[in-house]
């Protein structure tokens, strides 16, 4: 789509469904591919700074993306994921280089979510999204 410029994908770790050619693709399409590993090791901060100027964003939350001890409720748990503070810290950053003009939450599955942790760390991401979509609204 014309009016995608680039995108930027935190968290990735092992193949999965995707085959190396998929990762070939992205980063000749410009994608920025984060593995989970590169996260933990320089820290949320170093990894947002590869998040690029754009005039609005766009985000998506794969909450298989997390670990799965936090979130289990999804259908392919991974271990090596990202932490609730991670992803906070990668939406902060994101709201505070301009608009948040649409957010989804993906992969999570109510029957394997046998305590309703991985709905509450979704939600609690939707709220934090909304805050700091808020405040960078308020500071534009």
């Amino acid at each position: 789509m014309p009016h995608i410029t680039s995108m930027v994908q935190f968290g990735l770790r092992g193949l999965g469904s995707s085959r190396p050619t998929a990762f070939a693709d992205a980063r000749q399409w410009d994608s920025v591919l984060v593995p989970a590993p590169q996260v933990h090791r320089d820290g949320a901060e170093a990894a947002c700074s590869l998040i690029p100027q754009a005039p609005c964003y766009y985000i998506t939350v794969d909450i298989d993306g997390l670990v799965p001890s936090i979130c289990p409720g999804t259908g392919s748990p991974q271990p090596g994921g990202l932490l609730y503070d991670q992803v906070r810290e990668i939406i902060r950053a994101v709201a505070a280089r301009g608009p948040i003009v649409g957010l989804d939450v993906c992969e999570v599955s109510p029957p394997y979510d046998w305590a309703n942790q991985t709905s509450l760390y979704a939600a609690q991401l939707i709220l934090d999204a909304i805050c700091f979509a808020t405040k960078g609204m308020a500071s534009r």
